[in-house]
């Protein structure tokens, strides 16, 4: 029996998917060994970084010349957010403006002109910022990608307690292959234990297969709807968590509505969610 398929409800998921988001040095205090909480779990692999300040005061000034629009490392790592200071001289009025003149890649600690700004092609400039260290993982600190936590470790470089930026992308949120499958089999178990007498699990009306399709998509979506609240300080979680209830009981709705002809009667009803009133029978 297969009255739906996984590519048919990734067609379907396509639309329901969480972008990957990248957070950008996020203050994050570390204290004695056990596992920080970040604001968002299932991490990119490999793409979390600590950073660290040791400097007391501004590095510079550190001379660069700024040729057309193209990057311009100044030879210092990894920069702190908002502290490069781009001037022309040793006055208030001699600085640039960043957004306006110029960028930084805090992260890759280059500067660059903006066309349209006040800075002339070729025109060298002085800079001020404050440089970090990044930290390396497994030696200074490990990193639970899966559960996005951090913990410093006692061999690595990072005092107790101690404060940190920390930078790292998400992996974009969907269904995997496996939980795909699981409520598939599920979807399909439920509609088999109540199908009218004439129909079986050698059936191939069209509508049980989307019906199917419908009832694994509210399915799915109850699932995403979870995982969006263990999001652990994420603002967005509650809102992304409402969203994905709403499309589960309208998937749950239309379900319902196209296997009508194929199911014993009373019909499924759909999951509600009120407070002090019985949940009605459902699948």
């Amino acid at each position: 029996m297969s009255w739906t398929e996984p590519d048919t409800i990734r067609v379907h998921l396509q639309a329901l998917s969480i972008d990957a988001l990248t957070v950008r040095f996020l203050p994050v205090q570390i204290q004695g060994s056990g596992a920080v909480q970040l604001p968002h779990a299932s991490l990119a692999s490999g793409q979390v970084k600590l950073y660290r300040i040791e400097a007391t005061y501004p590095t510079g000034p550190v001379e660069v010349t700024l040729s057309g629009s193209g990057w311009v490392s100044l030879g210092l790592g990894p920069l702190h957010p908002k502290s490069v200071v781009l001037a022309k001289g040793w006055t208030l009025e001699d600085r640039y403006l960043e957004g306006i003149d110029y960028a930084v890649d805090e992260a890759a600690g280059s500067v660059k002109r903006l066309d349209g700004g006040t800075i002339s092609p070729g025109a060298t400039v002085k800079v001020w910022c404050l440089p970090l260290v990044e930290l390396t993982e497994a030696t200074d600190f490990e990193v639970d990608y899966t559960a996005g936590t951090i913990k410093r470790l006692p061999a690595g470089v990072l005092p107790d307690p101690t404060w940190v930026l920390v930078s790292y992308s998400t992996t974009a949120v969907g269904a995997s292959d496996e939980l795909i499958g699981q409520a598939i089999s599920e979807a399909e178990a439920k509609i088999l234990d109540r199908l009218k007498e004439g129909y079986d699990e050698t059936s191939t009306d069209s509508g049980l297969g989307i019906g199917t399709t419908e009832l694994t998509l509210s399915l799915l979506c109850d699932d995403m709807a979870l995982r969006a609240l263990a999001a652990v300080g994420d603002v967005s979680a509650d809102d992304r968590a409402r969203r994905f209830l709403d499309l589960s009981r309208r998937y749950e709705e239309r379900a319902i509505s196209t296997l009508s002809k194929f199911l014993r009667l009373p019909l499924p009803a759909v999951s509600t969610r009120q407070s002090n009133v019985p949940s009605p029978s459902g699948w």
